[in-house]
């Protein structure tokens, strides 16, 4: 079980570090979910298909129109309004470790799987308007994860984490060297 939370913890660190330098660069990804996270090792991680990311002028620009999964979207893009997308981009990141690592998603996502875009959705925003969000603290991971899970999946966008506070997080310590190990293979 260590070595499973491990492989998560680089996982979703090198996820992070590319997030933070691509919002670094105000570019947002816009479509964070499993299958867009390639696997090369089990140290090695990266992040694909940019095909809706958006390049934005700054954290004060905000967006209208939706991209992405529904089940990954944020409860600002379900509510159809504008949105800030960096914070979008974190709480997908938070419903894709949630998922990767419980096998299911947050606020009982699952169930508004299968239906039409439009119905998913309508299921996503009811889910995330009536469900809290809960942590499984019987499956033996580290406390820094429910922690940084609740920090991320927060409903309020602004009281969400940037990436560049994620990295940070007693979670991932001690993973830089494994980040960086990585760089020099290229």
């Amino acid at each position: 079980e260590g070595l499973y939370e491990k492989t998560f913890q680089i996982c979703f660190f090198e996820l992070a570090e590319s997030l933070r330098y691509a919002h670094e660069n105000n570019v947002v990804h816009r479509d964070l979910k499993p299958d867009n996270l390639l696997v090369f090792s089990d140290t090695l991680f990266k992040l694909s298909d940019f095909s809706v990311s958006t390049r934005v002028s700054g954290d004060d620009e905000q967006l209208s129109d939706t991209r992405g999964s529904p089940a990954f979207l944020s409860p600002e893009e379900c509510a159809t309004k504008s949105f800030f997308p960096k914070p979008a981009d974190v709480w997908a990141y938070g419903v894709t470790l949630f998922g990767c690592i419980f096998g299911f998603l947050p606020f009982n996502l699952d169930k508004a799987q299968g239906k039409s875009v439009a119905n998913t959705i309508f299921a996503v925003a009811q889910l995330l308007n009536t469900e809290e969000l809960v942590v499984p603290e019987d499956k033996g991971f580290s406390p820094h994860l429910s922690e940084l899970l609740k920090q991320i999946l927060q409903k309020e966008p602004s009281k969400r984490p940037t990436f560049e506070e994620i990295v940070k997080s007693p979670w991932f310590e001690g993973l830089e060297e494994i980040d960086n190990a990585n760089e020099e293979e290229f």
